[in-house]
C-alpha cells in the first residue's frame, strides 16, 4: 500500500510539471509558435500561475533570501536617506517582497510608508506590516507627482529582458541577432527586427563604446527607461534609491554563446544554465544581472543626476551596531535622483576580517 501511494504521488508530481510545460508551450503556440525572450520571461514570472504571481516564497525557508530580511539593512537605508536630509519625506518601496524591509524601516522611520508590488501574493504579505500596500506595475505607478524617497531592492533584475548577439562593423558593436523561444521551449537566434528599442540600444553602444568580442551576448530590459522615469516622477525633488545585482564597467561581460549557457541569468540567486530554467516554466525565480552602465546612460537621457555610492561607505558605521554576516552583499547605489551599484563582496569580507582582528586585539588587552 505504501509503495502504491508513493507511485501515485510521483505520478501527480510528474503530471503537475507536465501541465506547466504544456501551459508554457501553449502560450508560445498562441503567439505563432515563436516569442521574443522578454515575452517568455514575463510569462514565466508574472503570467497566470507565474513564479512571482502565485508561487514566490521569500525567507530563510523559501526560494531565496535577501538582505531586506536583516533589520540592520533597513537601518542602513534609513541612515543613507537621513544623510541626504530627506528622512522627513514619505517613503515608497517598489517591489516590497514579503514586507520584512517595511517592518524594519518603520522602527527607524514611523512616517508615511507605501509599498507597491506587481505580485498580488506579495502585496498581501506586505499589508501585514502596516502602511499602504498596492498591487501595481512599476511602469505605471499609481501615485501623483510629489516629493518622496523611492526605494527598490532587486527590482531591475526582474524586468523582462531581450537577449542580443552583437557584431562589429568598422570597430563599432551593434545588435545583429535576437534570442527567441519556440514552442518546444528551445532558444534560437534570428536576425534582429529593428524597432524603437534596438535603435536606442545601438545608440547606447555607439556613444559608450563598450569593449566587446565577436559573438558577445547581452541581456537588457526595454522597460528600464519607463521604470526609472516613473520612479523619478513620483520622487519629485526627493531621491530614488536602487539596489541590485549587476556590473558597471567600460565593457560588456563577454559571453560567447556555447550550448546556450548564459551565465548572467540566475535561478534563486544562483547562476544557472539558461536551459535548466527553460525546462521549469513558472517554477523558479528568474532574474538577470543589470548593466548599470546602461542604467546610467538612461538616467542621463532623462535629465537625472546619477552617482554611484558603494555599499561599503555605509558598512563601517553599521558594523559597530549590527553583525551583517559574511555573505556577499549586493551593490548599493545612491544619489539625489538615482542610485545604482556594483557587486563587490570582497569589500565586505575585508571589513569583517579587519573588525575581527580589532576585536581580538581588544580581548588580548584584558587577558
Amino acid at each position: 500500500m505504501e509503495n502504491n501511494t508513493n507511485v501515485n504521488n510521483l505520478h501527480l508530481l510528474t503530471q503537475f510539471k507536465m501541465n506547466e510545460l504544456e501551459q508554457m508551450e501553449n502560450f508560445v503556440q498562441s503567439r505563432g509558435g515563436l516569442v521574443r525572450f522578454d515575452d517568455y520571461m514575463h510569462e514565466h514570472n508574472f503570467g497566470p500561475g507565474g513564479f512571482y504571481s502565485s508561487r514566490v516564497n521569500i525567507g530563510h525557508d523559501g526560494h531565496f533570501r535577501t538582505k531586506t530580511l536583516i533589520s540592520g539593512f533597513s537601518h542602513l537605508i534609513y541612515l543613507a536617506v537621513k544623510e541626504m536630509g530627506l528622512d522627513s519625506l514619505p517613503f515608497v518601496e517598489i517591489g516590497g517582497g514579503n514586507g520584512a524591509f517595511k517592518e524594519g524601516h518603520k522602527l527607524y522611520h514611523p512616517g508615511k510608508y507605501v509599498s507597491i508590488d506587481a505580485s498580488p501574493r506579495l502585496t498581501l504579505q506586505q499589508k501585514n506590516h502596516g502602511g499602504y500596500s498596492i498591487t501595481a506595475d512599476a511602469r505605471d505607478l499609481p501615485l501623483s507627482d510629489d516629493d518622496r524617497v523611492v526605494f527598490s531592492n532587486e527590482l531591475l533584475d526582474e524586468l523582462p529582458v531581450r537577449i542580443f548577439r552583437l557584431r562589429r562593423s568598422q570597430g563599432q558593436p551593434y545588435v545583429s541577432e535576437e534570442a527567441n523561444i519556440d514552442s518546444n521551449l528551445d532558444l534560437t537566434y534570428l536576425p534582429v527586427e529593428e524597432d524603437e528599442f534596438t535603435t536606442q540600444y545601438n545608440e547606447y553602444l555607439r556613444q559608450r563604446k563598450p569593449k566587446t568580442r565577436p559573438n558577445t551576448v547581452v541581456s537588457v530590459s526595454p522597460d528600464t527607461q519607463k521604470v526609472i522615469q516613473e520612479m523619478a516622477r513620483i520622487a519629485g525633488d526627493g531621491a530614488v534609491v536602487i539596489i541590485d545585482y549587476g556590473y558597471k564597467r567600460n565593457s560588456l561581460p563577454y559571453f560567447e554563446q556555447k550550448k546556450r549557457e548564459l551565465p548572467f541569468f540566475r535561478e534563486d540567486t544562483k547562476i544557472k544554465d539558461l536551459d535548466e530554467i527553460l525546462r521549469r516554466p513558472y517554477q523558479v525565480d528568474f532574474t538577470y544581472n543589470v548593466d548599470f552602465q546602461f542604467v546610467e546612460w538612461i538616467a542621463e537621457r532623462l535629465g537625472l543626476q546619477f552617482r554611484i555610492k558603494y555599499q561599503h561607505d555605509f558598512f563601517y558605521r553599521l558594523l559597530i551596531e549590527h553583525e551583517l554576516g559574511g555573505e556577499p552583499y549586493e551593490p548599493l547605489i545612491l544619489e539625489c535622483n538615482l542610485l545604482a551599484a556594483i557587486i563587490q563582496p570582497w569589500l565586505l569580507y575585508l571589513v569583517l576580517f579587519l573588525k575581527n582582528v580589532l576585536i581580538k586585539k581588544e580581548k588580548n588587552k584584558f587577558t
